[in-house]
């Protein structure tokens, strides 16, 4: 078994607002993750069995498993059935199970073993791991937001009731944006001299690379800060942000804040102490990653 973690040692590279990234790390560990590699024998696929069903056990509650075979070449039969039941240690809803990285070997293993696609979100195969953890943490937090419009932003952002209403204050005086499918939100080498706040769609942050090609980096959803970091560093943008589906933003740039500053320095204070809080957050997220990789 290469590695074992659960969603709040290792999420995903999507972007959320803070409140999502806070709870996900504080409910994280009812996912649990098992990365596999080379040939699967029995053995190894009954310590993943054995493991499951002890995390099935615990007071917290068991969501969903992820098991990801991006580095198994193949299994052998036995390895398949001990997959078979892990199935059964699910069944009643008790917690989905989302497989990644298969081959086309490995999806006919499991299928001669009866382990497919149940069209229930049960079991569930994915691409790649990034896409599995993405799909749990969406499954944690009980909504589907990939595309989703939040009709009250401030909401997602607010500490309290009293916030809620000095965030849409906040909003008010920013500038709203509709953003077409292939849109640049921001643009790689310009200057980071805004904030964009996403309102409702999808966007993508890519990085070109010594080849030329693009890389995908970041997935952000509504709720996602766009910019925050080349923001408070006053340098450029590193990274290109396009719209995946329409997108709307909502985007407050530094000549506006130091308006605020002078005309309605409260509202100026929340913007500042948002930012704290999501580059906080950023910061604990690349700390947990780093130690699960260690």
């Amino acid at each position: 078994m290469r590695q074992t973690a659960d969603l709040a040692s290792l999420p995903s590279t999507t972007e959320r607002p803070p409140a999502d990234t806070q709870l996900l790390a504080e409910q994280g560990r009812a996912v649990r993750i098992f990365r596999l590699q080379g040939f699967l024998f029995f053995g190894t696929s009954e310590q993943v069995v054995s493991q499951i069903r002890s995390a099935s056990k615990e007071a917290a509650g068991l969501k969903a498993v992820i098991i990801d075979f991006a580095r198994v070449t193949e299994m052998d039969s036995a390895s398949a059935n001990a997959f078979k039941r892990i199935v059964a240690l699910s069944e009643g809803g008790r917690f989905s199970i989302i497989l990644s990285g298969l081959n086309e070997g490995l999806r006919e293993a499991l299928s001669r073993a009866g382990v497919v696609p149940d069209g229930r979100d049960h079991v569930t195969f994915v691409a790649d791991l990034d896409a599995s953890l993405e799909r749990a943490e969406t499954l944690l937090l009980g909504q589907d937001q990939a595309g989703r419009s939040m009709p009250d932003l401030a909401a997602r952002y607010a500490r309290s009731p009293a916030e809620v209403e000095a965030f849409k204050q906040l909003f008010v005086e920013m500038k709203r944006r509709n953003h077409a499918p292939g849109d640049h939100l921001v643009v790689a080498g310009m200057p980071a001299d805004e904030v964009l706040f996403i309102e409702s769609g999808r966007a993508v942050v890519r990085r070109i690379q010594a080849d030329g090609k693009f890389k995908r980096l970041r997935t952000m959803l509504p709720g996602a800060i766009v910019g925050d970091v080349g923001y408070s560093l006053g340098g450029k943008r590193t990274a290109d942000v396009t719209a995946e589906i329409p997108t709307t933003t909502l985007s407050i740039s530094n000549k506006q804040v130091e308006k605020l500053a002078r005309t309605r320095p409260a509202l100026a204070i929340l913007f500042n102490g948002l930012l704290n809080r999501a580059l906080a957050e950023k910061v604990l997220t690349a700390n947990r990653m780093t130690e699960q990789a260690s």
